[in-house]
Parts: structure tokens; C-alpha cells; sequence
């Protein structure tokens, strides 16, 4: 939304910009954005980080006076520190303040760098699990061959 900006013409693409972070918000919270209300002007006010803990409300303005990092570490909520970083700047209440979209681009490819490290990990879990896996089933296998062989009369 522009409706904050004092300027007489609009940078549509901030708007959009913020548009776009308020969708990306609603589908990491995994709750509807509130329609209108306090909530909706908190919101508007600088969206709460999407890792703060219950009950916390970090705003992106209280994480740029704190100097808090952008890592990509994934400690809180599930959200990278680096996409909540992101999404909390594309909702900045100043459209001016919103980043511009080529440096949403380039986040946007350190972003899919650290997806990518996530599937490959998980493709390591995955494997893992495969073999755990296969030495239960081989381990059944042999106890059910010696226990077969002790009911056995000779």
C-alpha cells in the first residue's frame, strides 16, 4: 500500500513491492492478514517478525535500530532470518524505505542458494533414513531365519 506516501506521485512498484511482501507474510504466518482494525494498523506500522516467539512482536523497524543480521539462519519460527528480513522490508510503512526490486532479485538468489542447501541435506536425511531402513529389514530377516531354524525338528 502507497496510502502513507506524501509524495504527489507514487512508485507504483513500491506499492506492489508491499503487496507482494503482504502476501509472502500471510503464507509464512500462515494466517489471513487482518482485514482492517488495530491489528491490520500494527501491521502497517511494520510487520512483526515472522521468527518472533510467541507473544513477541519484533518489528522490522525495532530489528534496523537493534542492528539484527540477515543471515539465512533458520533458528526461529522455520523462516530464514534472511526471508523474514525481506519480507519485514518490503512491508516498511515508507515506500521510499522498501528495497528496490533488482535488490529483491539479488536476495532472491541467496534465498534459492539456501533452499538449495536445505534439499540437498534433506536428500542426505533421506538417504540416511533409506539405510537405517534397510538394516532394520535385514536384521528382521535374520531373526526371523534363526528363529525359523530353532522350531525346526530335526
Amino acid at each position: 500500500s502507497c496510502a502513507s506516501s506524501s509524495s504527489s506521485t507514487r512508485d507504483l512498484t513500491k506499492c506492489d513491492l508491499f503487496s507482494l511482501g503482504a502476501t509472502a507474510y500471510e503464507l509464512l504466518s500462515g494466517r489471513p492478514l487482518p482485514p482492517n482494525g488495530d491489528e491490520w494498523h500494527r501491521l502497517r506500522d511494520g510487520p512483526p517478525s515472522l521468527r518472533a516467539s510467541s507473544g513477541t512482536t519484533t518489528t522490522a523497524t525495532a530489528r534496523q535500530h537493534h542492528g539484527a543480521s540477515s543471515s539465512s539462519s533458520s533458528t526461529g519460527g522455520g523462516v530464514p532470518e534472511s526471508l523474514d528480513a525481506t519480507v519485514c522490508a518490503m512491508m516498511r510503512p515508507d515506500p521510499a524505505a522498501r528495497p528496490a526490486a533488482a535488490d529483491l532479485l539479488r536476495t532472491t538468489k541467496e534465498l534459492l542458494s539456501h533452499v538449495e542447501q536445505l534439499e540437498k541435506q534433506l536428500e542426505r536425511e533421506r538417504n540416511h533414513v533409506a539405510q537405517f531402513r534397510n538394516q532394520v529389514i535385514s536384521l528382521n530377516n535374520l531373526s526371523m531365519q534363526r528363529l525359523s531354524r530353532s522350531n525346526t525338528w530335526a
